[in-house]
């Protein structure tokens, strides 16, 4: 009979580490969110447009 696998303690996987300062910074500062908004509007722009043609 094989022995059992070994696992680890299971709430090790379920948490994620804590983001730094840079990101926290970044997740709140409105400039940036504003920047990723009509970069993610733009990819989605040409998607579509480029579905249409």
């Amino acid at each position: 009979m094989k022995p059992p696998i070994e696992r680890g303690v299971p709430s090790e996987h379920l948490y994620a580490t804590e983001p730094q300062g840079m990101v926290r910074f970044l997740r709140r500062s409105l400039i940036w969110q504003t920047f990723r908004f009509f970069v993610f509007n733009f990819k989605m722009l040409r998607i579509v447009v480029g579905g249409h043609s």
